[in-house]
């Protein structure tokens, strides 16, 4: 076996296990997009966040059964194996290369979709449990109200009913006025609005989901390549020279 070979098979046997570290990695990356994002389904459409971490997770899964594909590829030196785990490692590089563009481009679309996202669930805020069960749930995590700041309220339904702003702003639940009026500021609730936190929030997670997903992709074209050239020296047959003659001849 040739040096180019060697160093194929122990840089594929390598990136095998690198491939099984990573499926981990794109595995908890997505589920953790895909869990955190249900407590925002309304005040951001599912395009921005579910589609590219639905796409990472089914390339995180075909990782591991292809770093194991590649793990006995590599060692076996089979045709058939190597041709198989080149062409998942392929369909893989695509689903990374289509996963990071669509972060990367969604990032920019991401406030666009929240302005109207903050509206609707304020607006329903008093009649729609879901929606008030998910604004109190941004308010409470990201330590904000309102939509630009606890002002915002005064527009809606729920501010005219109660004069008040919800529970969820307030800073301590059990040491808290949410009444708003006569008030220049209020000690008691969280005056920063949640629209930027959240946003910050969405392009950050979509920003590491992009990053990720090059590097990866990187893996992946490393792996392609020793594939490649195991698959081109497995079929080979090697040439021995004759003891003190200059001849020789093939087995």
């Amino acid at each position: 076996m040739g040096a180019c070979s060697v160093t194929a098979k122990s840089v594929l046997i390598i990136l095998s296990l690198i491939f099984w570290a990573a499926a981990a990695g794109l595995f908890y990356l997505g589920s953790y997009i895909f869990v955190t994002y249900k407590h925002y389904d309304d005040l951001a459409d599912q395009k921005y966040t579910l589609v590219p971490a639905v796409i990472t997770l089914a390339a995180g899964v075909f990782m591991f059964l292809v770093g194991l594909l590649g793990c006995i590829a590599a060692c076996k030196e089979h045709k058939c194996l190597l041709a198989t785990f080149f062409s998942l490692i392929l369909v893989i590089l695509v689903a990374e290369v289509v996963s990071g563009t669509l972060a990367y481009v969604y990032r920019a679309d991401v406030s666009d979709a929240l302005k109207d996202g903050f509206d609707a669930v304020m607006k329903n805020y008093t009649n729609d449990a879901t929606y008030r069960d998910e604004m109190d749930y941004v308010q409470d995590q990201l330590m904000c109200c309102g939509r630009h700041n606890y002002t915002d309220w005064e527009r809606f339904e729920f501010y005219r009913q109660n004069h008040s702003v919800p529970e969820s702003c307030c800073k301590d639940k059990n040491n808290c006025t949410t009444k708003i009026s006569g008030y220049v500021d209020n000690p008691y609730i969280y005056e920063e609005g949640c629209y930027d936190k959240l946003e910050d929030l969405l392009r950050d997670s979509l920003a590491v989901l992009a990053v990720v997903a090059i590097i990866f992709a990187v893996i992946l074209v490393i792996g392609l390549i020793c594939s490649c050239v195991l698959f081109c020296r497995s079929g080979e047959v090697p040439y021995l020279t004759l003891q003190g003659s200059g001849q020789g001849y093939r087995v």
